[in-house]
């Protein structure tokens, strides 16, 4: 859910940049075929066109395997059609989409390549299915690391681990693009802010519902919580897997509580404005550890405080505990001792708030479609001129140098 929505803000700051923006996209059969396919086109901007492929999602790796065939498809109709001198640059996320694309000298050489995740992260327990997962994602990233001329990751963490784990250095340059906010979406969210007062604290979170999102701690939290201060409810916006676990907790432990299921993006920020400080527990695997979540940036941009267990991303990011964020043990015991100093502390929340929506202007996606679009330029221009891009050679905060 996160990176649709990651994607999608993204897309729009790119097409207030450019004169078109063409957008190949998979969907279910369902979406296509019945009323939702106007969910495709929902708020976009009349410069962007959507062509959306049918693509049923039996299993992860079954679908990577699709994409990698159609990416070959794609790439020769291109290529025939001669619609590459059309097209100025080629954003592609999901290395197994780009397989076919970076196969044609004429289209790679204008493509950017999203890394979005450690895929076998997403793959479940069953020990052959991630075996077989790493070997065929570790494939279709040693691919993009040895012929993208220009590589895209939410975090050099991210990276670095790739390298590690992939054992192929980037032979182009690369631009690390966070997680990020379209901030008048946020600006017309806080201008529809709720009047008048609670009664009751709000602890909330948002996100989909599944086992490496760590949300089963919250109920006995909030629970240990409500001992001191009786009147607090959780607020879970998402819906996934785990949610009927969830659900169960919040009725064994006693906790008033609501669950959402999945709500347009727009409306989960309205939800997430409401609540009094949002939770995030630690993350479970390289990809949640490497990364600063989207949901936090929301946050920020809010003026909603953060409670969240330490990761590499936030560490590495300098992020100060009690300043920006207030960090605690990823325990319900832990979890709740943060909450209880932050609710019983108005001072602490108001500088949390004022300090987060300062954090926020840096994510911004128009700033990041800018710096994209400047380094895909640049690197083309290298490509033409000399035949290749500057080589990888380091990363300022979010992007590399495009001098």
């Amino acid at each position: 859910m996160g990176e649709a929505v990651n994607e999608r803000q993204l897309i729009v700051s790119l097409s207030r940049k450019a004169d078109e923006c063409r957008v190949v996209t998979f969907a279910s059969f369902s979406q296509i075929l019945t009323s939702r396919r106007t969910e495709l086109r929902t708020s976009l901007p009349s410069n962007i066109r959507v062509v959306a492929i049918p693509l049923p999602q039996p299993h992860i790796l079954i679908s990577a395997c699709a994409m990698a065939a159609f990416s070959y498809v794609l790439a020769a109709i291109l290529v025939l059609l001669g619609s590459l001198n059309r097209l100025d640059l080629v954003y592609v996320r999901n290395t197994s989409l780009s397989c076919g694309l970076l196969s044609a000298r004429s289209i790679a050489r204008k493509m950017i390549v999203k890394v979005p995740a450690m895929m076998e992260d997403e793959v479940g327990d069953h020990r052959v299915a991630r075996a077989l997962a790493r070997v065929v994602f570790s494939y279709f990233d040693r691919q993009a690391l040895s012929r993208a001329q220009i590589l895209v990751a939410n975090s050099k963490s991210l990276l670095r681990h790739l390298v590690a784990t992939r054992h192929v250095v980037p032979v182009g340059r690369f631009l690390e693009i966070p997680p990020g906010i379209d901030l008048s979406l946020v600006e017309r969210v806080r201008t529809e802010y709720r009047a008048g007062t609670k009664r009751w604290f709000q602890i909330g979170f948002i996100g989909s519902l599944f086992r490496w999102q760590g949300v089963e701690v919250l109920p006995e939290a909030t629970a240990i919580v409500r001992r001191e201060i009786p009147d607090v409810s959780l607020v879970i916006i998402g819906d996934g897997e785990s949610r009927p676990a969830v659900e169960e907790l919040c009725r064994r432990f006693s906790i008033p509580y609501e669950v959402t299921g999945f709500l347009p993006h727009e409306d989960a920020l309205k939800r997430l404005q409401m609540t009094d400080v949002l939770v995030v527990p630690l993350g479970t695997t390289a990809t949640k550890d490497s990364n600063v979540p989207m949901k936090i940036v929301e946050a920020w941009a809010l003026g909603v405080p953060v409670v969240a267990g330490r990761t590499k991303a936030l560490l590495d990011g300098g992020f100060q505990d009690r300043k920006e964020i207030f960090y605690c043990d990823p325990t319900p015991e832990g979890i709740a001792k943060a909450l209880l100093e932050l609710l019983n502390s108005d001072e602490l929340r108001s500088s949390l708030t004022a300090r987060g929506q300062q954090l926020a202007e840096r994510y911004s996606y128009d700033r990041m479609a800018e710096e994209l679009l400047t380094a895909g330029a640049t690197t083309i221009s290298q490509i033409r001129t000399s035949g290749t891009a500057h080589p990888y050679q380091g990363i300022n905060p979010f992007f590399c140098s495009t001098s």
